[in-house]
């Protein structure tokens, strides 16, 4: 007996070491990638490894607060951006445990004040992403003053202003990062409980779960605590403020600790999950029952986004405001996690993701960049790859895309670059971007000989663009001038033509140019309007569509 248990120990022992040395490499792998941020002088980092519902690496860097020479700790503030949403969904699932709402009340039931589709519009709409509303960030853009913040009255207001869903709801999908949905979402839970969101979520959802330093709250009240200021430091080393260009909450402004955000990790990562916490990671779902692929990945009712990450599962968030970057991977078969946080300007992905790199080497099945040699390219004469060369037109967004082929190779040309296109047949392509992802071309001819392409980008819904044609339409820009009028938001715009392209003018807003693309199609590379279709009356222009995710929109002509 006395054996058996000095065997045990010893084995217990040398468990012991071996996870010693590994957890030393570990550390020292993401150290390396943290030491750039080290310098106390500069904005703050902040990051962690969790496994399996344990902290095992944590790390803090640089200035919290450039006046008083703070330096950034474990339970300093970060604002988490978009990582929000999920504290938000989990309020509203509370909730609906709790019996206090269910899925199916509409939200007229709860808000009279919204519009008429209040009474369309259900709780489970909202928590599938699914509602028809226009992404009210977006929104502001084109509506607000430039260089504005967008407030959480200012953007109940634009939400009301929408009288038009884009969709009947149940039946599509909102833009993929709309935050218009989790924005309702805060005033229904503020209806609902009658407390202040910020109140709820810090009695009901922080505090239960062990989250002590999480407050929702704008960044100037916070100034005077430990907080992590929204900071930049130029070239000449001279601190600025940088405010934050999103003071909404229920989307926004939830400011957390690194040891606060590790501790949510260690509850999405351990065996036995809070069922809530279960639900997060539940696909989002239309009425069909189809989940939601976006380029991002499929979005789940937690808002995070799963996708193969070199070739395993990973659920991703990130969240940007002002000068914060927040992001963090979770990979649920390895039960892992890695964050990172700063207030240091950058988007913060690739400390996050490549600090975890050791304890995924194993298991990742294609490596972090793909190169032409990881690839089955074909070599296909430069006759074979002009047959594709000519401009496409995605009608959704209004996109304008130029296939053109130059010293024998084929290019993808975009407003502000070009990349070559690798050919693995006859008619697909490969785009390498420098990383893991998988982007593809297949070219099409149809049954009415009009060329096309679909571009898939990861296992997000592909996209059609199709060719315009060469010969230009015989059409006079003077049919499409006039003065056009949006009264859901009080919108006035002029429409004239200006040296062969049409331009659309709007108060405090600069000039768009738009090209004409076919018929009553026009294309720009404004991220307000990127397209835009007239309707006809009696053959003659009445009105145009904005062609924009996320920014529904008809114009009347006066």
């Amino acid at each position: 007996m006395l054996k058996k248990y000095v065997a045990i120990i010893i084995m217990l022992c040398c468990l012991a070491t071996a996870w010693g040395q590994n957890g030393h490499k570990i550390a020292l792998h993401a150290d390396s990638l943290h030491q750039p941020y080290s310098d106390p002088l500069s904005p703050g980092m902040s990051g962690a490894i969790v496994e399996k519902g344990k902290l095992i690496y944590s790390t803090t860097q640089g200035k919290a607060n450039p006046l008083e020479d703070a330096v950034v700790n474990d339970r300093t503030l970060y604002n988490i951006g978009d990582l929000a949403k999920q504290f938000t969904s989990y309020g509203l699932l509370r909730l609906i445990a709790d019996g206090r709402v269910q899925r199916r009340d509409h939200l007229g039931q709860h808000l009279p004040q919204l519009p008429a589709w209040k009474d369309q519009v259900t709780i489970d709409h909202l928590l599938n992403h699914t509602t028809g509303l226009n992404n009210v960030a977006l929104m502001h853009l084109i509506v607000g003053e430039t260089g504005s913040a967008l407030s959480q009255s200012r953007a109940l207001e634009l939400i009301n202003g929408q009288q038009d869903l884009a969709f009947a709801p149940g039946t599509s999908f909102s833009q993929y990062d709309s935050e218009t949905e989790s924005i309702l979402m805060a005033a229904l839970i503020e209806a609902v409980t009658a407390l202040p969101f910020a109140q709820f979520m810090r009695e009901e959802v922080f505090a239960p779960l062990g989250l002590d330093d999480a407050v929702i709250a704008m960044h100037n009240d916070l100034i005077g605590g430990n907080l992590a200021w929204s900071f930049q430091k130029d070239d000449q080393s001279e601190l600025s403020l940088v405010p934050m260009d999103d003071l909404t909450v229920g989307a926004n402004n939830t400011f957390m600790s690194l040891r606060d955000l590790s501790r949510w990790y260690t509850l999405l990562t351990e065996n036995s999950r809070d069922p809530l916490i279960e639900q997060l990671d539940v696909p989002v779902r239309n009425s069909a029952g189809n989940p939601y692929w976006s380029s991002w990945g499929r979005m789940t009712q937690g808002r995070s986004y799963w996708h193969h990450e070199r070739g395993i599962p990973m659920y991703w968030q990130f969240g940007l405001n002002g000068a914060y970057g927040v992001n963090a991977f979770r990979w649920p078969e390895q039960q892992l996690a890695g964050i990172a946080m700063g207030n240091n300007s950058r988007y913060n992905g690739y400390p996050a993701m490549f600090q975890v790199e050791p304890l995924l080497q194993e298991h990742f099945l294609y490596p972090s960049q793909i190169g032409v040699a990881d690839i089955p390219v074909i070599d296909l004469p430069t006759s074979e790859l002009s047959r594709w060369a000519g401009e496409y037109f995605y009608e959704e967004e209004g996109q304008i895309r130029k296939i053109e082929v130059r010293n024998d190779t084929m290019w993808y040309v975009r407003p502000s670059s070009s990349l070559p296109l690798y050919p693995l047949g006859d008619n697909r392509f490969q785009l390498l971007l420098g990383s893991d992802d998988l982007v593809f071309f297949e070219f099409w001819i149809n049954d009415q000989g009009q060329k096309g392409y679909t571009f898939f980008f990861g296992e997000g819904e592909p996209y059609q663009y199709r060719e315009i044609p060469s010969a230009s339409e015989d059409i006079s820009l003077d049919e499409f001038e006039g003065t056009f009028i949006n009264s859901d938001w009080g919108l006035m715009v002029e429409s004239g033509s200006q040296e062969g392209a049409l331009v659309l003018s709007m108060s405090l807003k600069d000039p768009i140019r738009f090209r004409h693309v076919h018929g009553d199609f026009f294309s720009s590379n404004s991220p307000l309007f990127s397209g835009l279709h007239f309707e006809r009356k009696g053959g003659k222009i009445d009105a145009f569509r904005v062609l924009r995710l996320g920014a529904h929109m008809r114009f009347e002509k006066r």
